[in-house]
């Protein structure tokens, strides 16, 4: 017997839909009715899954699904192990950020390519405390198609995944920095080390809502350029899924 094997696994009721292979993850709430309107699901009634929804995609359409919304570590890694044993083999994040670096502005798009671990999830998974986890190649490639095509410019690098939204701290700001962290949010990291645990494809589009680089908060959430960045991720990862449920 394997001593590394859950004893909790996901469960399948008799009546839960087999879902298609692209499904996206939503975490800020804001972003769910535009996101299920750029994927053709303004129409589908969504199921509930933990505190979040569920719109389960048409088999006959592609099969694109999409759940949340959700905050946090644990909760991500909740819905990815869900969502994988359901038969989703290639996922997209969608959620805001923070900038921890003069360059990058609020209503900029960050493309995360590794997460530094701040988290207490990733562990669980084989990625220790200040590790990296990386997304999938085959998500990144096809995301930065479509950014280039619809002409949307964007950001890449690493993300600075953390447990503690109000513990961003002066030390830990210029310490992420040093390390050339983009941004600051709270998934990330952890749902590059579950899916590479897993064996499934992800990536992630962020959207900078606020900005702690000059080690003070300037927060941007009302801010129509945050609006607009929004709006941009939102048809970027419509255009996306298309493309992952074609291919």
């Amino acid at each position: 017997m394997d001593s590394d094997a859950p004893i909790v696994k996901p469960i399948k009721g008799k009546h839960t839909p087999e879902l298609g292979p692209v499904a996206v993850m939503a975490a800020p709430k804001p972003d769910l009715k535009p996101l299920a309107a750029a994927l053709g699901l303004s129409q589908t009634k969504p199921g509930s899954l933990f505190t979040g929804n569920l719109y389960a995609g048409d088999m006959r359409k592609g099969g694109i699904s999409l759940a949340g919304p959700f905050l946090g570590a644990p909760h991500a890694a909740m819905l990815m192990e869900v969502l994988a044993s359901r038969g989703v083999k290639k996922l997209i994040f969608q959620g805001w950020c923070g900038s921890v670096t003069e360059h990058v502005s609020i209503g900029d798009i960050v493309i995360p390519t590794g997460g530094i671990v701040d988290e207490g999830t990733s562990r669980h998974y084989g990625v220790a405390m200040g590790g990296v986890s990386h997304p999938s190649e085959d998500i990144l490639t096809p995301m930065r198609d479509v950014l280039r095509r619809e002409a949307v410019p964007f950001h890449e690098g690493r993300v600075w995944t953390t447990d503690g939204a109000f513990r961003e701290t002066r030390e830990k700001v210029i310490h992420f920095q040093k390390r050339n962290a983009l941004a600051v949010e709270m998934e990330m990291a952890c749902l590059f080390s579950v899916a590479t645990f897993l064996g499934i494809d992800v990536g992630g589009i962020l959207v900078v809502s606020d900005e702690l680089f000059s080690l003070k908060w300037n927060p941007g959430f009302r801010s129509d350029v945050f609006k607009q960045g929004r709006r941009r991720a939102v048809g970027v990862v419509g255009k996306l899924c298309r493309v992952l449920a074609d291919g």
